[in-house]
């Protein structure tokens, strides 16, 4: 049995913080390798030990309000998200898990209604110990082309006989519930996940719930102690509670919670830790999360930034490299960056930006950035055409995408064909090609006709676009 049942939060953030967020979650998603990136759906997942030993896995997902499209209905209006789950099983070799779900929300009228409210949900599914495919497509099912798509490998074994523990949750909300019909219900708890892991401002608490297995007086003392810590990016510890228990039953749920209004944003670590009576540490689990704090969002970038160049960069210069990355940035990011008025906080999403992609960060100079700009400057010398930069050209676009080809065939203008170059690369997807056609006769205007890397333009009939009288 699968169950599916919706629970809706309201985020309630300030409007240009809530924007912040959304740029910043984007930093993850950006890939000149994934179109469906554009479309934020989020989803995580915890195991615990089912009743017969085999592995239950809970699966958290959520979508976002405010990118669906909401459609006149009988009742008001209707959105609706599409998700599509797999799940198989390469010792079966065959789909064990299948299932299609649309995630619906009715509203009377949209005037005045949050858009920011989520639609989170859960999955409930028995698996046994080996190695499987997870595939996630997740949609607008009002709009498809909005999606997201994801394929994860992993390993599962059933859990050890020694003491060990589930995965540890992160919640929303944490209560004492006699809804057994509730799919959030497990052991007289409703436990309110948190696909995204983000926390701040309205959700002022992270809560945490975890179930310890095996607590047998032959495997450990009479007593045992348990620690909750949260670590700042710098592994200091900024929170902490410790318990001491006597073991009384072979398993034992331990939840709790901690208040994050006062933390910085940033990224934070809640480390879980199970010892015996002599402090030896028996289990260790950690889970990462964000916290967001609307008067703390200058903290999202590290000092760093008051001495890199950002720091005295113009309007105009964070404008011309804005526009420079934007091949490396999503259509969402794009949008919500153009809303953003303080050119604070452009600089600083910029310089997070590029950090994030800097391949030594111990290094002064930014290495990725520093090749990035390079191909800019040398597609604006070579790929410039009818008064268009050359960057902003095919050529100058796939030049700085994926970088100098490994050879190039140039086939110059005939009496029968139009100029064209095939550009080849050799160091990705096993090899690609990109096919370039000259429409104007001139040697100029190159556009991209084909290309067999993923998600890029693909027409194995493009040779009919040589003919330079069609």
């Amino acid at each position: 049995m699968y169950k599916v049942v919706l629970f809706l939060f309201d985020m309630k953030l300030a409007k240009l913080i809530f924007s912040v967020l959304f740029l910043l979650n984007s930093l993850q998603l950006f890939s000149f390798s994934n179109s469906d990136s554009d479309f934020i759906f989020e989803y995580d997942y915890c195991l615990f030990r089912n009743d017969d030993n085999k592995l239950f896995l809970e699966f958290y997902y959520s979508f976002s309000q405010s990118q669906l499209k909401f459609v006149k209905s009988d009742d008001g209006f209707e959105a609706a998200g599409k998700l599509e789950l797999q799940i198989f099983s390469k010792a079966q070799n065959k789909n064990i898990v299948e299932k299609f779900f649309k995630v619906p929300i009715q509203i009377k009228d949209t005037a005045g209604y949050n858009r920011n409210v989520k639609l989170t949900g859960q999955l409930n599914i028995v698996l046994d110990s080996g190695m499987y495919s997870f595939k996630i497509n997740a949609r607008d099912f009002y709009d498809t082309v909005k999606s997201f798509h994801v394929d994860e490998n992993f390993m599962l074994s059933r859990f050890e006989s020694k003491v060990t523990t589930s995965s540890m949750q992160l919640a929303v909300n944490i209560q004492s519930s006699s809804e057994t019909n509730n799919v959030f219900y497990k052991n007289t708890l409703e436990v309110t996940p948190s696909p995204s892991k983000i926390f701040g401002n309205e959700l002022s608490k992270v809560f945490y719930y975890i179930e310890l297995y095996n607590l047998k007086t032959e495997l450990i003392s009479d007593q045992y102690k348990i620690s909750v810590d949260i670590l700042d990016p710098n592994s200091n510890k900024v929170k902490t509670v410790t318990r001491e228990y006597k073991i009384k039953n072979e398993s034992k749920v331990e939840y709790g919670s901690f208040d994050i209004s006062s933390l910085q944003s940033g990224k934070y670590k809640l480390v879980f830790n199970l010892m015996d009576d002599k402090n030896t540490l028996l289990v260790s689990k950690e889970k990462e999360f964000w916290v967001y704090n609307n008067n703390s969002v200058s903290n999202i970038i590290d000092d760093a930034y008051k001495t890199s160049e950002y720091a005295n960069y113009t309007e105009q210069q964070i404008q011309e490299e804005f526009e420079y990355a934007s091949y490396l940035l999503t259509d969402k990011f794009q949008e919500q960056f153009k809303t953003i008025n303080d050119i604070e906080v452009k600089k600083k999403i910029l310089y997070e930006f590029w950090k994030k992609l800097d391949s030594n960060p111990l290094s002064i100079i930014n290495e990725y950035k520093q090749d990035y700009i390079k191909r800019i400057v040398y597609s604006d010398a070579n790929f410039g055409a009818m008064g268009v930069k050359g960057w902003k050209t095919d050529r100058g676009r796939i030049y700085c995408v994926y970088g100098k080809p490994t050879d190039v065939e140039r086939f110059p203008f005939g009496a029968d064909a139009r100029p064209y170059e095939i550009w080849k690369h050799d160091s990705f997807e096993g090899g690609v090609i990109f096919v370039f056609i000259d429409i104007s006769n001139q040697g100029e205007n190159y556009i991209l006709v084909h290309s067999t890397a993923r998600n890029e333009l693909q027409d194995e009939d493009w040779r009919r676009r040589l003919n330079p009288r069609k």
